[in-house]
């Protein structure tokens, strides 16, 4: 994919998919770094949003020194992080942003943990089944954990992200 193929639509679609957990005020990126990301995640996603089979962001902690989004892609995952330079006093004025992230091939995930610590479930449906299940899952690849989930995150679009991206990953991991 040639990255002048990314038109403003696809940009904005892939800035309310990152943005779905939460602004990125927290990084203290200017509106051309953002911009940067979202072109470098187009290009390693293969283009705009909808070229992903399930997308999901990070919930933003505001000590954190990055941003980072999963993608799932035919048999493969990826990450991608946004992050500043970091000095002893904090970000190093002057530097670009840093991206770091990686693509794997679905079989490299060893294992998928589903975890019951920070599941939460909502029972206000009559016929006693759960309305609302807010999963979570630890993925267990040769050298990275990483953990997923549904339950915490603040809006309902950030809860529909995470709770796709889980049952499209699991899917994907039982073929």
């Amino acid at each position: 994919m040639d990255i002048k193929e990314i038109d403003e639509r696809a940009i904005a679609g892939l800035r309310n998919a990152v943005q779905a957990a939460g602004l990125l005020t927290h990084l203290g990126l200017t509106h051309g770094e953002f911009l940067e990301f979202l072109n470098a995640l187009a290009w390693f996603i293969g283009g705009p949003v909808d070229a992903a089979d399930a997308f999901l962001t990070e919930v933003p902690d505001p000590a954190a020194r990055e941003h980072r989004v999963y993608w799932l892609r035919g048999n493969s995952i990826g990450s991608l992080a946004v992050g500043m330079h970091q000095g002893a006093t904090g970000v190093d004025e002057g530097y670009p942003i840093k991206l770091n992230g990686w693509v794997r091939p679905i079989s490299d995930i060893k294992r998928i943990d589903v975890l019951d610590v920070g599941v939460q479930w909502s029972w206000s449906r009559a016929d006693g089944a759960p309305e609302d299940v807010r999963p979570t899952v630890q993925v267990h690849l040769d050298d990275l954990d990483i953990g997923i989930g549904a339950a915490g995150r603040t809006s309902q679009g950030a809860r529909e992200q995470a709770s796709t991206f889980i049952a499209y990953l699991l899917d994907s991991f039982a073929k």
